[in-house]
């Protein structure tokens, strides 16, 4: 017997223009994805769809554009972090998703990361911290799912009260929860 066949993605039905213009008004907190490249050196990009597949087992997907995906790709079993920022990264933030125009080293220099594990870069600061690993990738036209497989949460100390930065309409702001 063979496998169903797997649906095709429809037909383009609107823009990609009026697409983007409707999605600008879904805000997203602000993550970056951070590994280790072929050479050991740091890569990272920012990323602001981000979410949470199912928690048992923990796997959270990330929509990565392909044009900003490591030149290695993000291979299976690769170790990624993926913190989470607060209000107070927005200069980070703007570093990995391009808009600073700074090469990679120049982006880990602005914030404070450690390797734990001796490979992959952790933002000591941020609200929480996933430990993933690449469990599998799904290509879709111009962006691939990056969807991880946690290894790790490590929340910051009093994350709860500190506000977290969004991306929406095309700038950052800030959330601070009422707790």
């Amino acid at each position: 017997m063979s496998a169903p066949a797997l649906p095709r993605a429809p037909a383009a039905g609107i823009s990609s223009e009026a697409f983007r213009a409707g999605m600008r008004h879904l805000a997203g907190a602000v993550t970056v994805l951070a590994a280790s490249g072929a050479d050991g050196a740091p890569i990272g990009l920012a990323a602001t769809a981000v979410c949470s597949l199912s928690a048992a087992p923990a796997a959270p997907p990330a929509a990565v554009p392909r044009a900003t995906a490591p030149r290695r790709g993000l291979p299976p079993g690769l170790a990624v972090s993926a913190p989470v920022l607060g209000a107070g990264h927005e200069r980070l933030a703007r570093a990995f998703g391009g808009m600073l125009g700074l090469d990679q080293e120049a982006r880990f220099a602005l914030g404070a990361w450690s390797r734990p594990d001796g490979q992959t870069p952790v933002l000591n600061d941020a609200l929480v911290s996933f430990s993933c690993r690449v469990f599998q990738l799904i290509e879709h036209a111009s962006h691939l799912i990056v969807i991880g497989a946690v290894e790790r949460v490590t929340p910051a100390e009093g994350a709860a009260l500190q506000p977290s930065l969004v991306y929406h309409h095309g700038n950052f702001g800030s959330l601070h929860a009422t707790v």
